[in-house]
C-alpha cells in the first residue's frame, strides 16, 4: 500500500513538470498578435477651379418701388456658364446667366410682361468642408419688357453650391435687383429671384 500512495504522489508531481517543459523549462506563453487598424485618411478637399456650363430655375418678383403700379411675378428657366479659381480656402469667379420668363406680367397687363434677365456676375466665396461651397455675388443684371423696353441695373446676393462629383454640382442664389428709372415706365423697379442650379464642370 505505501509503494502504490509513493508511486501516485510521484506521479502527480512529474506530470506539471513535464507539463511545464522539457528538460525543466518552463513553456513560453503564448502572446497572441496585436491587430492594429489603419485609420482612413480623409477625402481630399474638392477642387473648384475650372469652367462649368448649366441650367437654373428661377422665380422672379418685381416691385414698383414708388408704388404697386409694376409689380409682377412668375417662374422661368435659364442658362449660365462661367469660371472659378480656388486659391485654397478662398474662390473667385465670373460668371454669365440669362434667364427667359412666360406670363410674368405687371398689375396692369397693358404695360407688358417680364421677357427675360441678363447677368453679368462676380462670385467670392469660402469652402465649407470639402464640398460646399458659399458665396456672396455682386455684378450688374439687364432686364428686358414686351413693351416697356429694357434697361441695366446692379444686383447683389449670395449663393451655395455642393459638388456631387467632380464633374457635377447643384446649388441655390438669391439676389436683388435695383432698375432706376426703367425704360419707358419711368418707375423705380426691383427685383427679387431665387434660383435652383446644376453645373457640369470640365
Amino acid at each position: 500500500m505505501k509503494i502504490i500512495v509513493g508511486a501516485a504522489l510521484i506521479s502527480a508531481l512529474a506530470v506539471p513538470a513535464f507539463a511545464g517543459g522539457v528538460g525543466g523549462k518552463m513553456a513560453e506563453p503564448v502572446v497572441e498578435p496585436r491587430i492594429t487598424e489603419t485609420p482612413t485618411p480623409p477625402a481630399p478637399a474638392r477642387d473648384w477651379t475650372g469652367p462649368y456650363i448649366g441650367l437654373n430655375g428661377t422665380y422672379i418678383s418685381v416691385k414698383d418701388r414708388d408704388s404697386d403700379d409694376y409689380d409682377a411675378s412668375g417662374p422661368g428657366i435659364g442658362a449660365h456658364l462661367g469660371y472659378t479659381q480656388d486659391f485654397g480656402g478662398f474662390v473667385l469667379g465670373v460668371e454669365g446667366e440669362w434667364d427667359f420668363y412666360t406670363g410674368v406680367e405687371f398689375d396692369d397687363s397693358d404695360d407688358g410682361e417680364v421677357e427675360s434677365m441678363g447677368r453679368l456676375k462676380l462670385r467670392a466665396g469660402v469652402p465649407l468642408g470639402n464640398d460646399l461651397l458659399a458665396y456672396g455675388i455682386g455684378g450688374v443684371a439687364h432686364m428686358r419688357t414686351s413693351d416697356q423696353g429694357n434697361d441695366e441695373g446692379w444686383l447683389v446676393g449670395a449663393g451655395a453650391e455642393y459638388m456631387v462629383t467632380n464633374d457635377f454640382s447643384v446649388g441655390g442664389e438669391v439676389m436683388y435687383h435695383r432698375f432706376d428709372d426703367f425704360g419707358d415706365l419711368g418707375a423705380d423697379l426691383e427685383a427679387t429671384t431665387v434660383s435652383v442650379r446644376g453645373s457640369f464642370r470640365f
